[in-house]
């Protein structure tokens, strides 16, 4: 019926010319559902059980009263769909995830994810020959919105071979900034193309449109939440200088919206240069840099003229146009042992709660996984960091976050479809509204069992 090979070195077939689900921590590594198709249709399913104890359920700060603390148990079962054709590759997942706090049973729920890998090289190779086409989106409903995805290794290279986006974490909103417990839906898709116009020159472009939205709040929130959606293009030209080096010249245009009471919007316009280089088979460098212009048209603090809404939030209309800096840099390892990834970004990107601003936000990561002299036992190993300012903003109004992430933890394969993961995460978040504060912590410890039928 079908071909598949499973793992290979990091265990659960790490792309394959596919691409990952996005998402998928530590680049689907650490799921067993993850395997390479050849050829022909396959469907997994899993399943996953896992106990955790959570220091900050609310994730609110300390509060007298309050025990923050709690114990989960989770039920997390997922179908992943593969195909591998003479015309396409796809690799899709949906799954549910349902909960059950011992201390807050009215915390209970179930949650819902989707998302999808589409490559349609081998079928338009044929109408232009070299041509890749990607097709990706992600869909979520949870009631505690991630602010990171934790093990996101960036994908720095298309399934050509030439290089993409840096620090592509397929989801712009996953910046580093923190809600409190809330229901949020949010979904991200995003599609790329690579066209070679001759042995060294190649067009290049990419699409890409998400959004988040609130819903219910199980705890009072400090500051309003703001519904934000978000679409960006980009169009360019890629050439090969030497075997081991490419570089791109793109223009990029983006813009995002505030729905609901918040209202306005703004645009970002430039161009970037992008540099990748192969040190070696195992090691590749890729980064970015360019300028954008911003365009006001949104409503915040920043402003020169102000009303005042009724929670209190400092508004206005502003339509000034700066300039702003953007740029990537990452860094990755990978051999039939280790994968590792470290990754910098600096992006103008929404905030989504006290006011309509844009914030400048610098993001680093930082990932592996290593193999240890027990085949069967892999090392887990994650860290995030993230600081995000409002943009050219002079009020005392301002908003700003700070938050920073680690996860560590191993891996057992009893076989090539039974993973053991026991992990340990901690995590702090601090953001700013004019004299307004907000910081709280969590730590997690986690064993999970998870099993997939193929």
């Amino acid at each position: 019926m079908s071909q598949a090979q499973v793992g290979g070195g990091m265990g659960g077939g790490m792309g394959g010319g596919m691409g990952n689900t996005p998402g998928t921590a530590y680049g689907g590594a650490t799921d067993p559902s993850m395997i390479q198709l050849t050829d022909g249709f396959r469907i997994i399913p899993t399943i996953s059980a896992a106990q955790r104890y959570d220091s900050n359920v609310f994730l609110q700060p300390k509060t007298a009263g309050l025990d923050r603390s709690d114990y989960v148990s989770t039920l997390a079962p997922q179908i992943r769909g593969l195909f591998a054709g003479s015309g396409m590759k796809l690799n899709a997942t949906v799954g549910v995830t349902a909960e059950y706090f011992v201390k807050n049973t009215d915390f209970n729920y179930v949650g819902a994810n989707a998302g999808l890998a589409l490559n349609l090289g081998p079928m338009l190779d044929r109408l232009w020959q070299g041509m890749v086409v990607t097709i990706t989106d992600s869909f979520q409903y949870t009631p505690q919105p991630p602010s990171f995805l934790v093990g996101d290794q960036p994908n720095n290279t298309s399934a050509s071979g030439t290089p993409s986006q840096v620090n592509n974490t397929s989801n712009l909103l996953m910046n580093g900034m923190q809600v409190g417990r809330v229901s949020s839906t949010s979904n991200n898709f995003g599609g790329s193309l690579i066209a070679p116009l001759s042995q060294s020159l190649s067009l290049s472009g990419g699409y890409s449109r998400g959004f988040i939205r609130f819903g219910t709040s199980d705890v009072q929130q400090v500051g309003l939440l703001l519904n934000t959606s978000y679409q960006t293009f980009n169009v360019g030209i890629l050439t090969k200088l030497t075997p081991q080096d490419s570089v791109t010249l793109s223009y990029i245009d983006s813009s995002y919206k505030y729905a609901d009471a918040a209202g306005g919007s703004f645009t970002t316009r430039g161009g970037t240069v992008g540099w990748m280089h192969l040190f070696s088979p195992t090691v590749t460098m890729s980064s970015t840099a360019g300028v954008q212009i911003f365009d006001g048209g949104t409503v915040g603090s920043s402003s020169t003229s102000t009303t005042t809404t009724s929670t209190g939030v400092s508004q206005g209309t502003t339509s000034s146009s700066s300039l702003v800096p953007t740029g990537s840099l990452a860094l990755t390892w990978r051999d039939k042992t280790t994968s590792l990834s470290v990754a910098y970004g600096l992006s103008l990107l929404p905030s989504y709660q006290f006011d309509a601003q844009p914030l400048l936000s610098n993001t680093i990561s930082f990932s592996v996984m290593q193999v240890t002299p027990v085949p069967q036992l892999v090392g887990l190993l994650s860290v995030n960091y993230s600081r995000g300012d409002e943009f050219g903003s002079t009020s005392q109004n301002s908003i700003s976050f700070s938050s920073y992430g680690a996860t560590g933890g191993a891996l057992y394969k009893f076989t090539p479809k039974t993973f053991l993961n026991c992990n340990y995460q901690y995590s702090k978040y601090d953001s700013q509204f004019g004299t307004q504060g907000f910081s709280f912590a969590r730590q997690l410890v986690s064993l999970s069992l998870t099993q997939a039928f193929y």
